[in-house]
């Protein structure tokens, strides 16, 4: 065998007695460890049943009268002294369920209260039912053309106009078209539960199909405008308005309306707001009409 071949059998054998030095060493001392941990629980069982015999022959002689209660030794309980970090850490730790749920629960309440702080609260809101895949792009836009017959409603020093793209014809046929038109019904449900949007621009069909063309739901635009042909009992045509130009897109405006929902007891709303909010509506159409109008 040459001599690299001795060397590394040589040095495969020193591995492998120092791993089962080791291993033996290891052994030994879980062994001690074990036998440290099994003489020290004895000791304990030990001094627990000592402490039971002690108490039970005391209870004994406490009954049989040989001894009274004042002579059984008291357990001496030696007060601890905490320092102030020690007494903060004990503090967190027995109570730090209630801490925590305290930390969330006013985390929520500052995030709501920051959401309800942050957000924009318009002096007035406009719903557009109809279709029209551009304007949902353009719903600022929309919004601008109503602000300058707007007034500062809510009293934070600007006028907003809010313009909701929420329609509800159904176009593509798939299922996801399907579930986004119900989604869509579903919030404008919600926002004719409410009494803050009265606007509404919408067609006749989208009247039929959400089922507000009878029942008083609409307000009769022809009565508030009884010498212009341009107003009818749904709304005033929007074809014979100003708005697609000022909106800068083509939409199908010769079937479109603006409408006016009529004030009523709703769930929810109050309808001395509703009918405010309808009267403010009412004006700022007059006013936009009044400059928009196209000439016949």
């Amino acid at each position: 065998m040459s001599d690299n071949k001795k060397e590394k059998v040589s040095f495969l054998d020193k591995v492998k007695e120092i791993n089962e030095r080791e291993r033996l060493e290891a052994e030994a001392e879980e062994e001690r460890l074990r036998v440290q941990r099994e003489e020290r629980e004895k000791q304990q069982r030990k001094a627990y049943q000592d402490k039971l015999r002690q108490e039970k022959i005391e209870l004994m002689k406490l009954k049989s009268g040989v001894i009274s209660e004042e002579d059984i030794p008291k357990e001496e309980v030696i007060e601890k002294h905490y320092t102030i970090p020690q007494k903060i850490g004990n503090f967190f730790y027995h109570n730090k369920a209630y801490i925590i749920f305290g930390a969330l629960l006013a985390m929520i309440v500052g995030m709501l209260a920051y959401d309800y702080l942050s957000r924009e609260r318009p002096d007035m809101t406009v719903l557009y039912i109809h279709g029209d895949f551009e304007v949902q792009y353009l719903t600022d836009k929309a919004g601008d053309i109503f602000e300058p017959y707007c007034e500062d409603v809510n009293g934070d020093g600007e006028v907003l106009v809010s313009v909701y793209y929420i329609p509800v014809e159904y176009d593509d046929g798939t299922i996801v078209g399907m579930e986004t038109v119900q989604a869509d019904r579903t919030k404008l449900m919600a926002e004719f539960q409410a009494g803050e949007a009265i606007m509404v621009i919408g067609s006749a069909e989208n009247y039929e199909m959400m089922g507000i063309t009878e029942a008083d739901i609409l307000t009769d635009v022809s009565a508030l405008y009884p010498d212009d042909e341009n107003a009818e009992k749904l709304g005033y045509k929007l074809s014979s308005t100003t708005f697609e130009e000022q909106l800068g897109t083509d939409i199908p405006a010769e079937e479109l309306y603006i409408s006016f929902r009529n004030p009523r007891k709703l769930m929810g709303t109050n309808y001395e707001n509703m009918e405010e909010n309808h009267k403010r509506a009412l004006q700022v159409f007059d006013r936009y009409i009044a400059e928009n109008k196209k000439a016949e």
